[in-house]
């Protein structure tokens, strides 16, 4: 059989991929002997563990997504290869660990999806995401660090990476009686939008629709992306910055333009389930936490407000869900996690091969 030419990465950084045929009938143990020979690998240490992680898996759990040493023998190499990329994960990463997630586009909660894009509907928002180089963002669900060792160990429910100083919106998919309010906003820091925004229904209530946020509520500011270290926030506050949570409440009645619209009806009882990817991994020493701050002029503007709003209980909201923001330092390091080693695309010039 031909051998295949594979990008393979143990980071994003210079001297952390190499270009290089691999027989396509070998197995893990065969490629591990062949990359450790060139020097791509070392065997173990203290510190240093490289795994291969099963990029064509759809379960990010340690047991799923990362090979064991025991099952090398009996794994071919084409069972873990995806789109001409090979990825290995150091295990034993004393700090900053890889990411291991599953890509997808939508975040969701019962009756509550967020998904995040790039705002470039606006000549400030536009003229941002040019200066930052962000073309493209990458959303991971079911994120854990490459040294956890069970399912259990989940670090973070939801993960964004973007370059620092892409400008983004969101669109939050609800379920709402006569209509639904919603919340976004980081932990610590300045709310989005402080669940003072509504969507209406009008005359066909008690069903789902998508509201689209480019700004701030309380004003014409933008929604950055940017490192939460190149804003000052202390080391111990970073994580509060870092998380970002999104709600939605169904509203039970208005009035609007003379009407009045109400009803009772309760959020079917179902999830909202969105079809998730194979496994995404993000080098650790390419990314640092972000946060959400304003940005930009935004042009988007809000309807008139409504009179007698009646809504539920934040308590009784039809989903809530919690993201944590990364930033990637700049263009390059971007390009080579999202459409290297994610998308599998050659992105840059080859290297000599070593076969």
């Amino acid at each position: 059989m031909p051998p295949i030419l594979l990008n393979c990465y143990k980071g994003a950084g210079a001297g952390e991929s190499v270009q290089t045929q691999l027989a396509s009938e070998w197995n893990l143990l065969d490629a591990r002997s062949y990359l450790t020979s060139i020097g791509f690998l070392a065997p173990d240490s203290d510190g240093i563990a490289w795994r291969f992680v099963a990029l064509q898996s759809d379960n990010s759990n340690p047991e799923d997504a990362i090979v064991q040493p025991g099952a090398e023998g009996v794994v071919p190499l084409t069972g873990v290869v995806r789109n001409d990329v090979l990825f290995v994960t150091n295990v034993r990463a004393p700090k900053a660990p890889d990411l291991i997630g599953v890509r997808t586009n939508k975040f969701s909660d019962r009756n509550l999806s967020v998904s995040v894009w790039l705002n470039n509907n606006d000549p400030d928002t536009t003229a941002a995401n040019q200066a930052a180089g962000a073309t493209s963002l990458l959303m991971l669900s079911k994120v854990r660090p490459s040294t956890s060792t069970r399912a259990t160990d989940a670090m973070f429910d939801n993960v964004c990476v973007c370059v620092d100083g892409s400008v983004v919106g969101f669109n939050l998919t609800a379920w709402g009686a006569t209509g639904f309010q919603y919340y976004a906003g980081p932990d610590a820091g300045e709310p989005i939008v402080n669940g003072d925004l509504n969507i209406c229904f009008g005359d066909t209530p008690n069903r789902f629709a998508t509201a689209s946020i480019q700004r701030y509520s309380t004003r014409p500011a933008s929604i950055q992306i940017r490192g939460t270290a190149a804003l000052g926030i202390p080391g111990a506050e970073t994580l509060r910055y870092q998380k970002v949570t999104f709600r939605a409440r169904s509203i039970r009645s208005y009035t609007q333009g003379g009407r009045t619209y109400t009803s009772d009806e309760r959020p079917p009882a179902l999830q909202l389930i969105w079809a998730l990817n194979s496994v995404g991994p993000v080098p650790g020493g390419s990314i640092n936490p972000g946060t959400v701050t304003p940005g930009p002029q935004s042009g988007q503007q809000f309807g008139a407000p409504l009179e007698a709003l009646v809504t539920d209980d934040w308590t009784e909201a039809v989903g809530e869900v919690v993201v944590y923001f990364f930033v990637f330092p700049d263009w390059t390091i971007a390009n080579t996690v999202i459409r290297g080693i994610n998308e599998g695309i050659d992105i840059g010039e080859r290297l000599p091969q070593l076969a």
